[in-house]
This record gives C-alpha cells, sequence and structure tokens, in this order.
C-alpha cells in the first residue's frame, strides 16, 4: 500500500508496478492443494523457506496491505486476492474460534497456539465487512 500511494503522490507509477509485481509473485505461489501459502519465501529462489500459514506472523501483512489497498487505493484485484485468500483461511485454517498455523500444503496443523500478531484478524474482518 505504501508504495502505491508513493506512486500516487509522486506521480511515478514505478513504485507501484515494483509493488503490484512481487505481490503477485508470492500470490502464484500459492500451494496448488489448498491455495494457501507459506510464512516466508526465499527470494533469490522463489522457493517457501517455512511453509507454516495462518494469520500470525510473516503472512499477516499480505492480507492487510491487500485490504487497505483496495480502501485507499482502489485496488480492485487486491480485494480479489483478499476475498480469495480469506475464503481459504476461513475454510482450512480456522478450528473452531482459533487459527492455529497449519501447513500450506495440507492444511494440518503446525503449531496448535495464540500469537499475539493474530490480534489483527478481527480488525481485518471489521474492514472487509465495511467495504
Amino acid at each position: 500500500m505504501e508504495f502505491g500511494m508513493l506512486s500516487k503522490l509522486t506521480g511515478d507509477k514505478r513504485f507501484m508496478r515494483a509493488a503490484k509485481k512481487a505481490t503477485k509473485g508470492l500470490l502464484k505461489r500459492a500451494s496448488k492443494q489448498t491455495g494457501l501459502m507459506g510464512s516466508h519465501i526465499d527470494v533469490d529462489t522463489g522457493r517457501w523457506v517455512y511453509m507454516d500459514t495462518g494469520v500470525a506472523g510473516g503472512i499477516d501483512s499480505l492480507f492487510e496491505y491487500l485490504m487497505k489497498s483496495y480502501l485507499v487505493l482502489g485496488e480492485e484485484w487486491c480485494l480479489r486476492e483478499f476475498e480469495r485468500g480469506y475464503s481459504q483461511i476461513m475454510a482450512k485454517v480456522k478450528k473452531g474460534p482459533w487459527y492455529p498455523d497449519v501447513h500450506m500444503s495440507n492444511a494440518e496443523i503446525m503449531f496448535p497456539y495464540y500469537r499475539s500478531l493474530q490480534s489483527f484478524w478481527p480488525g481485518l474482518q471489521v474492514l472487509l465487512c465495511s467495504k
């Protein structure tokens, strides 16, 4: 979102193009089995380094920036990608009232505990309802 705003303020589209390219690069590397993405990727090889996923650190900013890029910059593709990822999280990560970290390829629980960065998720759900 910051690079999109920088492009908007300066009139230089390079910033948004670079951010869009990086984001789409991550999105296309989602698991073919589940549609989920890992929490860390090797930027040189494009391979996932950590295959855990959920709504906490390592992946939280992707969801946050997709939604905010839609709300602030009007980027419709960001909303579509957010909604796609959101549906995968709700279907494959949510276990009862919790969102444990799961393996991106099979959605099996890897870390069955709460992490503080998961606290942003309810606020993001409110933003989703306000769109």
